[in-house]
């Protein structure tokens, strides 16, 4: 038998493009030369040849990415035209949208202005009032069944009560009005967003900015993974033929090919068009003559290959994943173009209906501005009110304290009086002691020798004396505790 050159190796190109993780071709050789081994080689590279219809789905989205590209190309150049057409439309609406905002927030910033100030005022008016609330009643100065009070006990809360409230009022209608005009502005916005692509760039898709597009890129990548793609199925086809070939030169091999592919998809079952030539591969044609250092040299190739062919099984899955991922990138940017271009063209039919809506913008702000000089008066007047109220709450605490004093001032008065007619009466009672003994001496020495009818008087006792109030004007003086006092007295000089 004249011996024929033995087949090309498939070489199967390493996923990891390292030989050092692949088996030693002599333990690979010593597994797959036995029949069952070879079977096994054959088995396992036919069912490779699946990544047939990965390919074909590679191919597929390579062709749909260009026709993408092609399709971004017109999209864009008619995007970004209509879009600088709408922007020059739309400066003067935004114009009259600075003008409800500058209203908007100057009526807004004398608002916060004035509320500070009325905040400022109500504070310290209740400052006073906290004050009063604390500031207790002398006892002595109520009856003694009367439960203790407060000088807050005579404040007109009631009438506190009806400034606030009227205060919270025209706040109330500044907002009501101020929430009027937002929401004038917020239509305004709503209406020049829309124009400006708002839900555009909501989609997805930025077309404020002049970013490049994806796609050219992303086009590249996909036509580097789908070649290289091809590439591991060349490889993988090339491995089957030389699995088939061995088996053809191993004797029973013929027969267990028949056996083996009984149960596995055939080359009609995959893609055509590939250029893969499949068909010819399953044919009955007889083996050519092979020495068996050629035989030897395949076995090793061979063994080599099949413990690769997972490896490149797996790269081509992985590679069609990552196409699959970028080429969801290019639909959903295309997707985003086209809805770019459809709003884009409503936004045009929209700006007619924003240009008249613009006199009712206007109007609203008029009404703010005249609605806000109103209440600005009314707040102005509460204002005054509530400085009145503290004046006068602060004059009637101070009054209190000035009462306190004025009581212990006339307590010691009272007290100097009450002293002097003691000391007069103790004076008064020592004359009267000593006239009634001296009397009494007399009627001892000389009272036998004179007739009771010669004075009248001559028996009667000394004349009393007594100092008491005038009628009428019998009034106690309470007594102030002595704390009480030195905290009237420290307010007092407080003020001062």
């Amino acid at each position: 038998m004249t011996p024929r050159p033995s087949p090309r190796p498939a070489n199967l190109p390493s996923p990891t493009s390292s030989d050092g993780s692949l088996e030693p071709p002599e333990a690979a050789t010593d597994e797959g030369s036995t029949l069952e081994g070879l079977v096994n080689y054959f088995l396992a590279s036919k069912r490779s040849l699946a990544c047939t219809h990965h390919v074909w789905r590679a191919n597929e989205i390579v062709t749909a990415a260009r026709e993408a590209l092609e399709e971004n190309a017109v999209l864009a150049a008619k995007n970004a035209f209509v879009k600088r057409a709408i922007s020059e439309q739309i400066t003067a609406v935004e114009a009259v949208r600075t003008g409800v905002e500058v209203v908007a927030v100057e009526g807004k910033d004398e608002f916060k202005a004035t509320v500070s100030a009325l905040d400022v005022s109500s504070t310290r008016l209740n400052e006073t009032l906290e004050v009063l609330r604390d500031t207790e009643v002398e006892p002595s100065f109520q009856p003694a069944d009367e439960p203790t009070k407060y000088l807050f006990d005579f404040v007109d809360e009631g009438g506190v009560t009806d400034l606030h409230d009227s205060i919270r009022a025209s706040i109330d209608r500044f907002n009501e009005a101020h929430g009027a005009l937002l929401d004038h502005a917020d239509e305004f916005d709503n209406a020049i967003g829309n124009i400006k692509g708002r839900e555009v760039r909501g989609s997805g898709l930025d077309l404020s900015t002049e970013a490049a597009s994806p796609l050219p890129s992303l086009f590249q990548n996909l036509e580097v993974h789908a070649t290289e793609c091809a590439s591991l199925l060349q490889s993988l086809v090339r491995h089957y033929d030389l699995c088939v070939t061995a088996l053809k030169h191993t004797e029973g091999g013929g027969a267990a090919i028949e056996q083996a592919t009984g149960s596995l998809p055939n080359a009609q079952d995959l893609p055509t068009g590939l250029g893969l030539e499949l068909e010819t591969m399953d044919q009955d044609a007889p083996p050519q003559p092979m020495f068996e250092e050629e035989r030897s040299d395949m076995m090793n190739v061979l063994a080599k290959d099949a413990a690769e062919v997972e490896d490149v099984i797996g790269e081509i899955g992985d590679r069609l994943a990552d196409m699959e991922e970028q080429f969801q990138h290019c639909e959903n940017y295309i997707s985003a173009l086209r809805m770019s271009a459809r709003k884009l063209h409503a936004t045009l039919r929209s700006l007619s209906a924003v240009v008249v809506d613009m006199d009712q913008y206007i109007a609203a702000s008029a009404e703010f501005l005249n609605k806000w000089d109103q209440e600005k008066q009314v707040l102005a007047d509460k204002m005054e009110e509530l400085e009145s109220l503290k004046g006068f709450y602060e004059n009637f605490g101070h009054a209190y304290d000035g009462l306190v004093v004025e009581v212990a001032r006339r307590r010691g008065v009272q007290s100097q009086m009450e002293k002097v007619v003691r000391d007069a009466m103790n004076k008064i009672e020592k004359l009267y002691q000593g006239d009634l003994e001296e009397r009494e001496a007399f009627k001892q020495d000389q009272g036998e020798y004179l007739p009771a009818d010669i004075w009248p008087g001559l028996v009667n006792p000394p004349a009393r004396f007594e100092v008491v109030p005038t009628a009428g004007e019998i009034v106690s003086v309470p007594k102030v505790r002595k704390e009480a006092l030195e905290r009237a007295v420290q307010r007092a000089r407080a003020k001062v």
